[in-house]
């Protein structure tokens, strides 16, 4: 099976190394390694959030940077978190320079949405629609 992204999308920027990101390059190389240690299918499963943005991204017509893709399970425990992320089945966040109308256009997301304004981003997965 191969991995399919939206055709102006690349894997490293879904990976955290985006010109915004807000990962370590140590960390970076980590996740790169934990995520190609994946099956397809679970890779697959975590780039289909990508696959759900693309009507927005086509829409708003602005660049929207991933500032935190794909997160493994071992990041996320060094991290003291649970490690039950949405991060580790298909999660993004996001920002742009028109946060508020990108907000506006992903008020109706099917999944987990927040905006966080003060942090200038945008979370969302496909996971139940939940709003925080």
């Amino acid at each position: 099976m191969e991995l399919v992204t939206p055709s102006n999308f690349s894997l490293e920027e879904y990976l955290n190394n985006g010109s915004r990101s807000v990962m370590p390059a140590n960390d970076r190389i980590l996740l790169q390694d934990d995520f190609f240690g994946l099956s397809i299918p679970e890779q697959q499963r975590n780039l289909n959030v990508l696959h759900a943005l693309q009507p927005v991204r086509e829409k708003f017509g602005e660049p929207i940077f991933i500032t935190c893709g794909y997160r493994s399970k071992r990041h996320e425990m060094s991290r003291g978190r649970s490690g039950n992320s949405q991060h580790l089945f298909g999660a993004i966040d996001i920002t742009c320079d028109d946060m508020f109308g990108l907000n506006q256009l992903l008020h109706d997301w099917k999944g987990g949405y927040n905006f966080y304004e003060d942090k200038n981003f945008i979370h969302i997965d496909l996971g139940n629609i939940r709003r925080w």
